[in-house]
């Protein structure tokens, strides 16, 4: 979990320079490189680490759902304008793709890590499953955004599109471009803090049980220091790898399917291992160990292709 959450911070802190890169690039005509956006994004990300309670990041959050609604809307309106025919391009690429395709959209589906502690926090924690809860009807409307996002994002901008890893780094450079990528660059800083909140959250305790010798106010400041390191330590990830696609796909195939495919489906099969061996048991155990496969080969093919991508493009 930790090193899935960490993961996604390094993604959303690389995601923000790029994107804020392309707009001072499309403002001012000026090219100015990943790592000196990262390096003055640093100390306004880790003040903004330092917000402690839910509430206020599932405010900030709000705002960036928000702002991420606007930007969509116009992505959307952006790519359903001069598509060229479909037949222009390729039904199926390369099978190589394949480990790499399955890394994105574990990273892309998986959530569990936001999922927990928002059913902790919410007034009413049984709304959030059920046919029509808020987890079903947020990974519905998810999975089409996410289905419409590729399926255009490929017809209008075709192989270039996969080299970049967002459809916002294919924008041309004009002001009117560079608005709604500077909107997508606040849109994930103010979600970050809901991304390093798990991390914290689980890492925190240990640490505060070997500071005992501590009065309060040292270890408000261990605290702080704590997050000001976890902070850095993405950012300094970001820069050593700043290749957006190549992350996404790293972090979902190694840690991710890990989440969502491996550790659920055995830890299922563990708490229902003294049940009755009824013909409805056997194939829950297949049922799970097919998923566990899954998951299994996707992490190691997944996790070696991405690897080896990132190590082609350094």
């Amino acid at each position: 979990m930790i090193i899935t959450q960490l993961g996604f911070c390094c993604v959303y802190s690389l995601f923000v320079a790029k994107n804020f890169s392309k707009f001072f690039l499309s403002a001012t005509g000026y090219d100015i490189k990943v790592h000196y956006v990262l390096l003055l994004e640093l100390p306004l990300m880790i003040l903004f680490s330092f917000v402690q309670k839910w509430k206020n990041l599932a405010f900030a959050s709000t705002i960036a759902n928000i702002t991420q609604v606007i930007g969509l809307i116009f992505v959307f309106w952006d790519l359903c304008h001069d598509l060229p025919p479909s037949w222009t391009r390729a039904l199926v690429v390369n099978f190589s793709k394949l480990p790499l395709y399955f890394g994105t959209a574990i990273y892309a589906f998986e959530g569990i890590g936001i999922v927990l502690p928002l059913q902790k926090e919410m007034k009413e924690p049984d709304t959030l499953g059920g046919t029509f809860g808020v987890l079903n009807t947020g990974m519905i409307t998810v999975t089409v955004l996410y289905t419409g996002m590729g399926f255009f994002g490929y017809l209008k901008y075709g192989p270039e599109a996969q080299n970049e890893g967002s459809i916002t780094m294919n924008w041309p450079l004009t002001p009117r471009y560079g608005v709604f990528q500077l909107t997508f660059a606040v849109a994930l800083f103010l979600s970050y803090g809901v991304q390093f909140y798990i991390p914290m959250n689980i890492i925190w305790p240990w640490v505060k049980s070997k500071c005992k010798k501590y009065n309060d106010d040292q270890i408000y400041k261990i605290n702080l220091a704590l997050r000001a390191s976890l902070v850095s330590l993405t950012f300094l990830i970001a820069a050593l790898v700043p290749h957006l696609e190549s992350v996404i796909s790293l972090v979902g195939a190694l840690s991710s399917s890990c989440l969502a495919l491996i550790f659920p489906p055995l830890i299922d099969i563990g708490v229902n291992w003294h049940e009755a061996r009824t013909k409805k048991w056997y194939i829950f155990l297949i049922k799970n160990l097919l998923i566990t496969l899954l998951g299994f080969i996707g992490f190691l093919t997944g996790t070696y292709s991405s690897f080896e991508d990132v190590y082609k493009k350094s």
